[in-house]
């Protein structure tokens, strides 16, 4: 019996399938193309972050790394400068002391000497007091003997009355 035109033969649904199973396969061979290029995008990226990170880890070792040496160069620096400054203070503090060492030396004898000024200026107007209390007795002395009359009267008692007085034996 012959087979009619429209009904569907078993070679042409064959060719059918062949052709749907030919398709799919396209369409699964596209998506896992589009798939492979995606999952290539998203390791490129990821691989890309992680470089980035790494990098930036990096970085930041390195920083803590140069701080870490900064800090230890900074602390000699200012053990340094410490040490300096307190041998410049212990200096200092010794050039005073030295300083005012010589200060009271100096106030001792300048004190010293005005006591000695003073004792000799205290002895030359003890004497000077002296002299004139004898030039006032020696007046008196010679106003009485004229008045009196001369040496003769008195006996030459009064002449004798005039002693001589060394100032500097006072001292």
């Amino acid at each position: 019996a012959p087979v009619p035109a429209n009904l569907p033969t078993s070679s042409s649904g064959g060719e059918r399938l062949v052709a749907a199973m030919e398709h799919v396969d396209r369409v699964v061979s596209i998506f896992l193309e589009d798939l492979g290029r995606a999952v290539a995008v998203v390791r490129a990226e990821v691989a890309a972050e992680r470089e980035a990170s790494l990098r930036a880890v990096d970085d930041a070792h390195a920083d803590a790394r140069r701080a870490a040496h900064q800090l230890v160069e900074d602390k000699q620096d200012f053990e340094r400068h410490r040490v300096s400054t307190e041998a410049d203070l212990e200096r200092r503090w010794a050039d005073l002391r030295a300083e005012q060492e010589s200060d009271k030396r100096e106030r001792a004898r300048v004190e010293r000497e005005i006591r000695e000024m003073s004792q000799r200026a205290t002895a030359e107007t003890q004497a000077a007091a002296l002299v004139q209390m004898q030039a006032a007795q020696a007046a008196q002395a010679a106003s009485l003997r004229a008045a009196l009359g001369g040496d003769e009267i008195l006996g030459g008692d009064l002449a004798g009355a005039y002693v001589s007085f060394d100032p500097n034996g006072l001292g």
